[in-house]
């Protein structure tokens, strides 16, 4: 492990701090609120064979090869059950096997498994509708859940009556196991991917599942009050009122108005009931959940639950990684989910206060490092997690691609650089790195070496949202490498 110096390095300082100091330009006021000027952090590169790809710029050519050099190694080889479904944690080797079922990372969520079948799509698989279609199956399977909270029969408080966002990934049968489940962002991951692809395609949304789910999934929005509903949010640890999980909400909505105001109105009898979504009811459920978004951004909350403490004590969270994932939803669909000037604001902030050079912490103190909680940590020592910054490469591409500012794609080629640093020594792109547990280095190390920190990836590998996130970084790179080469062409 080393970090990165040299051409790449001083290129890529110097684009940070030009990006910084042209707030006044593309991040208004909100560089203020960032911890200092100069966050430009080193990088640290696991894969020397890697590395040697790495450049401030490329070319299409480049990019192919170094795709095409990734792919032989099964770096972003994604699988699927025949169910279908998958596992968080991409099962390959019986190896692999084994650390999932320790990490309990071989079960289904409905978030990863949407991220990874938008990355298939993306790529042309073709295995991403199977992916769509498990999560449909088990919720139509398990309707009631929906039901239940829509009519009044079921309390929406207590967690393990709402839909189940985490399943057997073979079966698609619930788990007896307390969780968290609710949810918001995850099951409207899965009405984003439906509505986007039914938009892009043409297609109508067609067939018993597909249907029930476009019109219980909003229903079911706004019998929980959506807008102010304390929800665990994308890791799953804190009940608040997470604008990350408003933001996929958003998205998911704003594509299925869209549908809506071409098509008609959608309908659907279920259990002997008849449910309908119409532009009005999508109209004044955006205009709620865009209200509450507004008194919170650029924050992650500032309304949370003050009795739920394990994982924060924290009123109010500025800095959260989750925020991404909306954000990535909106560049997908070429349409910024918010303002350019908010988007910029909020990736500023991460950058400024959550970014480390092995990957970017989830939120300031988080304890959580893949496994077991850390209460030995300091500020600066949380997970730094590896799907993010492929993420907000994908979300730049999408700000350079629509205003033309090249900032933008110089931050979009810096984040893809640093995804791939996060390729590890076997091609493999762990869930996070963290600071080795204290007394897990070898056997009769000095006093030094026992206070030394060292990072070290985390036991949950290869992780498929990690994978999908770098295919989709690969993606909007080739968007952005031919945007340019098309402006070149217009220019001539």
């Amino acid at each position: 492990m080393k970090a990165v110096s040299g051409r790449w390095h001083r290129q890529v300082l110097l684009l940070s701090i030009a990006f910084t100091l042209s707030g006044a330009s593309f991040l208004d006021a909100g560089l203020a609120q960032a911890r200092d000027l100069d966050y430009f952090v080193p990088v640290n590169f696991r894969n020397g064979q890697v590395e040697k790809f790495v450049a401030p710029t490329y070319s299409q050519s480049d990019l192919k090869k170094l795709k095409r050099f990734l792919t032989e190694k099964g770096t972003l080889d994604l699988r699927r059950y025949s169910s279908g479904g998958h596992s968080a944690v991409t099962i390959g080797t019986d190896r692999s096997l084994e650390s999932a079922i320790s990490g309990l990372l071989i079960m289904h969520w409905d978030r990863d498994n949407i991220m990874q079948a938008l990355a298939e799509r993306e790529d042309g698989l073709s295995q991403w509708h199977s992916g769509l279609k498990a999560s449909l199956r088990h919720h139509y399977r398990y309707r009631h859940r929906f039901t239940d909270i829509i009519e009044g029969k079921s309390d929406k408080k207590n967690q393990m009556q709402r839909p189940h966002i985490r399943y057997n990934a073979a079966s698609l049968d619930e788990l007896s196991e307390p969780w968290g489940h609710a949810q918001n962002d995850a099951l409207s991951f899965i009405t984003f991917l439906l509505f986007y692809d039914a938009l892009e395609s043409g297609r109508s949304i067609e067939g018993q599942e597909a249907l029930a789910y476009a019109v219980l999934l909003p229903h079911y929005l706004d019998a929980v009050k959506v807008e102010h509903d304390l929800e665990m949010g994308a890791w799953e640890d804190k009940r608040a009122v997470h604008a990350s999980s408003l933001l996929v909400v958003l998205a998911a909505l704003r594509q299925e108005y869209e549908y809506v105001t071409r098509h008609g109105t959608i309908t659907a009898k279920i259990d002997g009931r008849e449910y309908r979504v119409d532009e009005a009811f999508l109209r004044q459920l955006l205009l709620r959940v865009k209200k509450s978004l507004k008194s919170i951004l650029p924050n992650e909350y500032v309304e949370s639950d003050q009795n739920d403490t394990r994982a924060d004590k924290s009123k109010v969270r500025k800095y959260d990684s989750a925020l991404v994932n909306g954000l990535l939803l909106g560049a997908l669909s070429a349409n910024g989910i918010i303002s350019d000037k908010m988007t910029a604001t909020v990736l500023a902030g991460l950058e400024a206060n959550l970014m480390g050079a092995d990957g970017v912490a989830r939120y300031p103190h988080d304890i959580w490092d893949g496994r077991t909680d850390r209460h030995d940590l300091k500020r600066g020592q949380e997970a730094q997690w590896c799907h993010v910054s492929p993420l907000m490469s994908v979300v730049y591409g999408d700000l350079y691609r629509r205003t033309g500012h090249k900032v933008y794609f110089d931050k979009q080629t810096e984040h893809f650089n640093r995804a791939l640093s996060h390729i590890n020594e076997r091609y493999a792109i762990p869930e996070a790195y963290i600071v080795e547990p204290p007394g897990a280095g070898k056997a009769g190390s000095n006093a030094k070496e026992k206070t030394k920190v060292n990072w070290i990836a985390d036991a949950n590998e290869p992780l498929a949202w990690g994978q999908a996130a770098l295919r989709l970084a690969f993606n909007g790179m080739e968007k952005s490498l031919v945007h340019s080469a098309d402006l070149k062409k217009t220019h001539k």
